[in-house]
């Protein structure tokens, strides 16, 4: 029986995979990057237009959710019936004022505004509260108030203000209660207050103060009711809950069917006190500038060059030296440039030169000569100032006075060659 034998399956061929393509990463780093700058122009104008939104981060803001703002003021006032519109300059505020309806006048950090300005939005306002004053504050409101110093002493117009701080709590005031001790209706339903060190004084009858000075009432030129609060912080976040301070912040500030809260702007300054840049720009800018600082350090830390090991590549075609220099000889030649020859031949005389007799590059002809005048002494042809003239002489004038200075070169080498190897012979003769 004859069986047919079965030929064996061929192996499969192996696809090896081509060279990739030089234009291809390159090509791929261009997409990534033009990738990130449009999410980058993306996000960062929604990331700011959401930071916008927020709050400025002010002291006693009724936007600002943090221990110092005064969001928790501003919604109870609102749950009680009487809407906070904020506003962050004057002339809104005055705008506002002129509104259908009475309203009251609550300012943040009265001393940034211009005294006429404050004034003018007084005049405006059923009811004023000033969170925190100053002297030329509580003139411009024309209040029968005045500062004085813990100690009882008045206060001069220079001296320093009763702020309304930046920092969380009452910051270094004390945060002990007191009672009212006055007459006033709203100071009474209160009970107690927060006791801090700015105190207020009455500088004639008309005016109330209360809670150790730390709270004062009195009657602008207007007619309208100003209240100060000389220890602001009472009506922030984190002290509202504390003793009365909530019961006295929503009486002041809730006497009239609306309110309208000016958290005063630097743009808005009194001339003596001109604000600094940073309080003109808003808060998002620091961190957004932050963060275009760290994506502009890993995009140059990503697109710089990086120095690695140095990469032997084969020459596409290798030139011997003599063909390099006959191929330059031909081109001296037919442009007739016999200045420029001389000056290659003298040149790469004087460079082997400075190299046998170990000085530094540059060397003066006049120095170089000298020192083959030596090594040549047993050559009398080679004086100095043959040697001198041969280096640094003028240019040959025709084809002919080229060839004899190349002779004259070749056996300027040579006779340094031969006393070079004299002196060698005489020395391991007579160590």
């Amino acid at each position: 029986m004859t069986t047919s034998a079965v030929p064996a399956a061929a192996p499969p061929e192996t696809v090896r995979p081509g060279p990739a393509r030089p234009g291809a990463a390159g090509r791929g780093r261009r997409r990534l990057l033009v990738g990130l700058l449009v999410v980058l122009l993306v996000t960062v104008p929604a990331v700011a237009a959401l930071l916008g939104l927020r709050s400025s981060g002010r002291a006693l803001d009724p936007d600002n959710p943090a221990p110092q703002g005064a969001r928790a003021l501003a919604q109870l006032l609102d749950a009680g019936g009487v809407p906070v519109q904020r506003v962050s300059r004057a002339a809104a505020a005055q705008e506002a004022l002129g509104g259908p309806g009475s309203a009251t006048l609550v300012v943040t950090d009265p001393q940034l505004l211009d005294p006429a300005l404050l004034s003018s939005l007084t005049g405006a306002a059923a009811d004023v509260v000033l969170l925190g004053a100053d002297e030329s504050s509580l003139e411009a409101t024309g209040v029968d108030l005045a500062l004085q110093a813990p100690g009882g002493d008045p206060l001069v117009a220079a001296a320093a203000p009763v702020a309304s701080g930046g920092g969380g709590g009452a910051g270094g005031q004390d945060d002990d209660v007191v009672a009212a001790g006055c007459d006033d209706p709203d100071a009474t339903a209160a009970g107690e207050a927060t006791r801090g060190a700015g105190l207020l004084r009455p500088t004639s009858g008309a005016a109330q103060v209360c809670f150790d000075g730390s709270y004062a009432v009195g009657t602008a030129d207007s007619g309208a009711g100003v209240r100060v609060l000389a220890v602001p912080e009472l009506a922030s976040n984190e002290l509202l809950d504390t003793a009365g301070n909530a019961a006295l912040a929503l009486r002041a500030a809730g006497r009239q069917p609306r309110a309208v809260w000016l958290v005063a702007s630097p743009l808005d300054v009194a001339p003596d006190a001109a604000p600094s840049p940073a309080e003109l720009l808003p808060g998002w800018v620091a961190p957004v500038g932050l963060q275009l600082a760290v994506l502009a350090a890993a995009v140059v830390v990503w697109r710089a060059r990086r120095f690695g090991a140095l990469v032997v590549e084969p020459l596409p075609v290798v030139v011997r030296s003599v063909e390099t220099a006959r191929g330059r000889a031909a081109l001296y030649r037919a442009s007739r440039d016999r200045a420029s020859a001389a000056r290659a031949l003298r040149a790469a005389v004087r460079w082997r030169l400075q190299a046998r007799l170990g000085l530094p590059p540059g060397t003066d002809a006049r120095v170089l000569a000298a020192g083959a005048a030596r090594a040549t002494a047993g050559d009398r042809r080679w004086s100095p100032s043959t040697v001198e003239h041969l280096l640094a002489g003028p240019p040959p004038a025709d084809d002919a006075a080229l060839a004899g200075l190349l002779r004259d070169l070749d056996a300027f080498e040579a006779a340094l060659a031969s006393g070079a190897a004299a002196t060698t012979t005489t020395t391991e003769e007579h160590p």
